[in-house]
């Protein structure tokens, strides 16, 4: 093999690994970034197993620098920003993920690592080998990245960061504190929550039986339903053991005896608001008085408003004193509330079993507070637009990042007119003096 030959196969190599290994990066980063709920839940159950428990805000900041990252770097080597940099952290990155997949691997500690979110979900032993390739062609840019031009100048390429950051930072604050702007779960805007033809698995003794999970001395321990402990216990978390229902895709609900009643909770007709609290102890009693204003508001158009919570009798009856609800309670498995709406307490506007839209009521529209406004709108007029505002963020930053790149490429070709006339007067002069050089000398 000649040595052109092979400077070709590097640069060939190069681009290759380029392209699959930034688009790998820049989806798993933008998969977490678009859900960072869903990327805090994925941490705190890495937390749980391990037996550390830190406060929201530290595990959100590590969602959003964990996104932020993958989403930079793999974006930095697709474009052949920061050649030299970019491959030392990305090997920096894996040496962490490396030995922490196979860790999950071997131990199976959760069901899947979480690597691209709900976007596409792997096995622990995919996610692993994923790793192993990634690893080896991370270390050959390294070595080799350099030898393929980037497409930016030096002098541009902090730009091209702040725009890969701003894109982030506004897709990631937005699905936190509204709704994910593209909906990868089992519930999208259009999803029916009526329950699939499976009535007899449903009706089955055996069929789905919801757990409690307490916890004392730091010991955690599930109980039934008929069988709960005593109040030294704290309540903790609740689950549902499903056979034949897939509680991942489906939602069921039970009442407050624990009888399934999905069917009651769950209108097939007609307009219906639904509270989502996934985590009782998480709940805001500030929200009351307008959830209750709500609840007459929906009740005087001819629909109804239900809650669906996650927890045991004790914390329900608790919610239920304290926010003094004139609408309905029902519980559901607190990882099927969080698939249906993301924070801390949601709302769900359904028409027809359909769901309209979504919101977190960290961030609710300032309108829907305002009890004189709102009796005049339609529910259906809070739906945001989150689909939309991705792909117009996305296309900006694909238009800024192609002006950015025109104006660059002018920039290095008006250089290089200038140097190639500065190197052919160069020439002329060199040509002129060798010329002189040239003529005889003059005799006295």
């Amino acid at each position: 093999m000649t040595p052109d030959t092979r400077k070709k196969l590097v640069k060939w190599g190069v681009a290759a690994a380029r392209v699959v290994i930034g688009a790998v990066f820049i989806i798993s980063g933008l998969s977490k970034g678009i859900d960072l709920w869903g990327t805090v839940f994925k941490i705190e159950d890495y937390l749980h197993v391990w037996g550390m428990h830190q406060p929201r805000t530290i595990v959100f900041m590590g969602a959003l620098l964990l996104s932020g990252t993958e989403f930079l770097l793999g974006a930095l080597l697709l474009l052949g920003c920061c050649r030299r940099w970019t491959p030392i952290f990305l090997t920096a990155v894996m040496a962490v993920m490396l030995p922490l997949s196979l860790y999950i691997y071997i131990a199976n500690p959760v069901s899947d690592c979480g690597c691209f979110g709900d976007f596409w979900v792997i096995s622990n032993a995919a996610t692993f080998w994923k790793n192993v390739v990634i690893t080896a062609g991370v270390i050959f840019l390294v070595c080799f990245n350099r030898r393929l031009a980037p497409w930016f100048t030096p002098y541009v390429q902090w730009l091209v960061i702040a725009l890969l950051t701003a894109y982030l930072l506004i897709i990631g604050l937005y699905g936190y504190n509204i709704q994910p702007m593209v909906d990868f779960r089992s519930f999208p805007v259009g999803a029916s929550l009526l329950p699939s033809d499976n009535d007899e698995a449903a009706d089955s003794d055996d069929s789905a039986a919801i757990t409690f999970v307490y916890e004392k001395n730091g010991e955690r321990r599930e109980f039934t339903i008929d069988s709960l402990p005593d109040s030294t216990w704290t309540f903790v978390d609740s689950n549902v053991n499903t056979s034949g229902i897939d509680t991942a895709t489906e939602l069921v609900v039970y009442d407050r005896d624990g009888n399934e009643a999905t069917d009651i909770a769950i209108s097939d007709e007609g307009e219906e608001m639904i509270l989502v609290i996934p985590q009782l102890n998480r709940a805001e009693v500030a929200w009351t008085y307008f959830l209750n204003e709500l609840s007459d508001y929906m009740a005087s158009r001819g629909g109804m408003m239900v809650a669906l919570v996650a927890g045991d009798d004790a914390s329900v009856d608790a919610w239920d004193d304290l926010s003094m609800a004139s609408y309905p309670i029902y519980t559901a498995e607190s990882t099927t509330l969080k698939e249906l709406a993301r924070g801390n307490m949601s709302l769900v506007y359904a028409r027809d079993g359909r769901v309209v839209w979504k919101r977190n009521m960290a961030l609710i529209d300032t309108s829907m507070t305002d009890s004189i406004s709102f009796d005049n709108d339609d529910p259906a007029t809070f739906a945001n637009h989150g689909r939309e505002w991705f792909r117009n963020l996305t296309v900006l930053l694909l238009a800024a990042l192609a002006l950015l790149y025109a104006l660059d490429s002018t920039g290095r070709l008006v250089k290089w007119r200038i140097n190639r006339r500065k190197a052919a007067a160069r020439s002329r002069t060199d040509k002129g003096a060798d010329k002189d050089d040239d003529k005889p000398e003059s005799q006295p």
